[in-house]
Order: structure tokens, then sequence, then C-alpha cells
């Protein structure tokens, strides 16, 4: 579903929704792996840089494999949404070379009849001439004036 279109179903949930719980969950892992830490160890005293060390070696090895999975659902969401937009775009591609070409074709049968309708005019008026030639020369031979040698 591209942007700005409405969906046929107005109770469906919105395709990208799910990325929102993807992104949700990352936060929720990042706010709850410090605080379980602050809850666990809230009556020590904040140490030297080896408690501080140890934090983030806990605080990186609850998070980090949470937001590497959000991060490939996002990733292979995203791979998704391309190639359905992709195929979107191969279709609308299709029909407007459709209609390009329906066009055009409409563009050369009105250019024939064109061309038919400055030829007729001109095609009748060679054939009465024509017409008017041979009646003429029938008159002057029924007359016996005409030389039927030069014909």
């Amino acid at each position: 579903m591209g942007r700005g279109k409405e969906p046929d179903n107005k109770k469906a949930g919105h395709p990208d929704e799910k990325i929102f719980w993807f992104v949700a969950l990352g936060f929720i892992a990042m706010v709850i792996a410090p605080a379980a830490y602050i809850i666990a160890f809230f009556d020590y005293e904040a140490g030297g840089p080896g408690e501080w060390g140890n934090f983030a070696t806990y605080f990186s090895g609850i998070v980090t494999p949470v937001v590497a999975l959000c991060s490939a659902g996002l990733f292979f969401r995203s791979i998704v949404v391309q190639r359905r937009e992709f195929e979107e775009t191969r279709r609308e591609m299709r029909a407007a070379n459709a209609l390009q070409l329906s066009v055009e074709n409409n563009r050369a049968s009105i250019n024939k009849q064109q061309q038919l309708e400055r030829t007729i005019p001109r095609a009748r008026k060679n054939q009465s001439e024509s017409y008017k030639e041979v009646f003429e020369c029938w008159k002057k031979l029924e007359q016996g004036v005409y030389d039927s040698s030069t014909l």
C-alpha cells in the first residue's frame, strides 16, 4: 500500500504497524535491561570502573541481541516493502505503456482519417474532370469533329 492511499478495509491496521512493534521491542529492551540492573544492585554503591565495565557487559549482552533481531526484522520488512513497491511500479508502467500505445494508435488512425478527408475531394474533382473530358471527347466523336487518331 503506497502513501496517501486509503485501505479498502478501514478497520484493517496499517501494514507497517508490525514495524512499530519491532522498534518498541528494541526500546523496551533498552529500558528494562538497566532498570533490572538498577533494581538488582540498588543497595550497592556505584563502584569504580570495574563495576561500570560489568554493567556495560551486562547491558550489551542483553540489549544487543534484541536490537540485532529487531534490525534484521526491519531489514527484511524493508525488502518486502521494496519488492511490493517495485511490482506496483511495474504494473503502473505496463498500464502507462498500454495507454500510450492506445493513444498513439488513435493518433495514427486520426491522421489516416484526415489524409482520406483531404484526398477524397481531390479524387472526386479529378474524377469529375476526367468524366467531363471523356464526355467532351464523346460529343466530339459523335459530331465527327474529333479525330480518333489523336486519342
